[in-house]
């Protein structure tokens, strides 16, 4: 029933567990661009970005979305947190040009999927939504009936979606709103 919600209709599923890290500062920009393989995000965008080892393995794959010209938002999977961390504290610049806040255990996600993901979501926000308002890899802080919600427009499933980053304190009226907007949809979780 889940998967065919999230084919033929609209899906909700409760993620809490990614790796949130703000990366901010005016060197975070230099700093990310050393780390990483990939090409950094403009503001506003998502990308996916690779960490290798001297040999080219793959180290870590971070989801890095820039929210302003010093200030980048990293998710990772949940079970690299203390990785993550720790190879962002490591290869930190000296001269404190670059903070690192773990937000983890601040914020969790809602991820809405499905072809009325849209539509749903149009319903919990007064933020246009539409392709050419919000087009897929890009990030906004939308309004919900919760208040305002990191909303990043990319997603793992391969359906049109987004994940919508709140704190533990949003969560419960994000996710009444996300379920009831969707009912008419025969929203599952």
């Amino acid at each position: 029933e889940e998967c065919r919600a999230v084919r033929e209709s609209v899906g909700v599923l409760d993620l809490p567990g990614f790796t949130k890290i703000d990366v901010q500062g005016p060197g975070a920009e230099a700093y990310l661009d050393r780390l990483f393989a990939t090409k950094l995000p403009k503001v506003g965008k998502v990308t996916l970005c690779y960490a290798l080892l001297p040999d080219g393995k793959v180290l870590s794959e971070i989801t890095l979305s820039r929210l302003a010209d010093d200030h980048f938002y990293a998710v990772g999977a949940a079970s690299a947190e203390w990785h993550d961390l720790d190879l962002l504290e490591q290869t930190l610049p000296d001269d404190g040009s670059v903070t690192l806040t773990n937000r983890t255990a601040e914020l969790g996600s809602l991820i809405v999927i499905g072809p009325h993901a849209r539509d749903v979501l149009a319903q919990v926000t007064t933020s246009p939504v539409d392709g050419a308002s919000f087009p897929w890899l890009t990030i906004r802080d939308l309004d919900t009936v919760a208040g305002s919600v990191r909303t990043l427009r990319v997603n793992y499933v391969g359906e049109l979606g987004c994940e919508l980053h709140a704190s533990q304190e949003q969560l419960p009226a994000l996710y009444a709103a996300v379920w009831a907007a969707g009912e008419q949809y025969g929203i599952r979780d």
